[in-house]
Parts: structure tokens; C-alpha cells; sequence
């Protein structure tokens, strides 16, 4: 499946007002330790290795156009079972999983720490993020199985988002925050590599 998403600032009040009347379905501490190499040969393609909560993760993008137009929307492909991101990154399955990546160059940075409460509307997840620090994002998120249903799914999301309330952008979400602040030669590498584009505010 490939999620399409968008994230949107917020504070109480309005992420209050985009989840009124929803079914909270669950409420995560989140801790999300990233892997990468020296030269940062996943990220700098907008692929994130990551295990959150225990659990490993990959998501990789799915790319539309030149990256340094800038997108509005967040399209990846996550997968989840380990035997499936050992073939993705072309790693060995004779090994513990943490052990294959740290032999293949992977380091772990981070952590990355989110309060978040989930909701449903039909294909729809809202997700209300709380960082540290006082910051709120509002992430809408609706799947599609093919490519090319994207851009409808984008289209539905826009509509459900703006009767939601929610209507300023997120320009930049905790990972590119937590790498400005944490880790400025990979921000850097991030940007001449387009995965941080020209709109991130400075």
C-alpha cells in the first residue's frame, strides 16, 4: 500500500476542532530511532529506515516529478516485515535483523520523541501529534494500492482536510526539525540532495 499524506501546524484549539465528533482510536508515546550510513546513501534518496517502538520499519518514496519542485503531499511505501526490508536494501537474512544492518554500515540517530492520538473518518486517519517542545502537527492520511490513484486520493484528501479546518500547511515535519537542530551535516547533505527543498524555512 502507499499512504498518501499531508501534516498541518495546529494548535489545541484547532486540532480539538479537526477530530470533534471522531472516535479516538488509540493513544501512542512514539520513539523512533533512524538508521543511515557516513554518507548518508538511504536518506538522501527520502527512504527512512527506521524502528519505532521495537519495531522495524522502511519507507521509501515514492517519487513524483523533479524534487526540487516542491510537492505538497508525502507519498510512501511502508514495509513493515523484516525479511522484506532485508530485500529492499539488499541485505543478507542470515543474520538478527539489528546485527545485519550494523555489519552493512547502518547507524542509529535520534531519538525521535511524539505523543500522538489517532482518529477515523471512513479511509481517513487523522493523527495529532504532540513534540517536544510545544509544537502541533496534524497529519491526514488516507492508502491507495496503485501509483496511479494517487492523485485522486490527493484530491479526496484536500476536500476532507479543508472541511476538517485544517488549511496551513506543515512545511517541514519533526525528522527535518530534529536533523537541523541535531544534525547539520546530514541536514545539509539533505538539501543538495532535494529531499529538503528550497521552500524549508530557514
Amino acid at each position: 500500500m502507499i499512504e498518501v499524506e499531508k501534516k498541518f501546524e495546529a494548535d489545541e484549539a484547532l486540532a480539538a476542532r479537526a477530530v470533534k465528533g471522531l472516535e479516538r482510536k488509540k493513544t501512542i508515546h512514539l520513539e523512533d530511532i533512524y538508521y543511515e550510513t557516513s554518507d548518508f546513501a538511504l536518506t538522501s534518496k527520502d527512504n527512512w529506515l527506521r524502528n519505532r517502538n521495537g519495531r522495524f520499519e522502511l519507507k521509501m518514496a515514492v517519487l513524483r516529478g523533479d524534487r526540487n519542485t516542491r510537492h505538497p503531499y508525502d507519498n510512501y511505501k511502508e514495509i513493515e516485515e523484516e525479511n522484506a526490508i532485508r530485500d529492499e536494501l539488499s541485505l543478507p537474512r542470515d543474520l538478527p535483523f539489528a546485527e545485519t544492518i550494523s555489519q552493512a554500515g547502518y547507524a542509529p540517530f535520534g531519538p525521535i520523541i511524539t505523543d500522538r492520538a489517532e482518529y477515523k473518518d471512513g479511509a481517513f486517519t487523522i493523527d495529532v501529534d504532540h513534540l517536544p517542545g510545544g509544537r502541533i502537527i496534524v497529519e491526514v492520511e488516507t492508502l491507495v494500492e496503485k501509483n496511479k490513484d494517487i492523485t485522486a486520493a490527493e484530491e479526496r484528501l484536500a476536500s476532507f482536510a479543508k472541511k476538517r479546518g485544517l488549511s496551513k500547511e506543515a512545511h517541514y515535519g519533526k525528522i527535518f526539525e530534529f536533523l537541523k537542530i541535531n544534525r547539520p551535516e546530514h541536514y545539509q547533505a539533505l538539501k543538495a540532495a532535494g529531499v529538503i527543498d528550497k521552500y524549508y524555512p530557514e
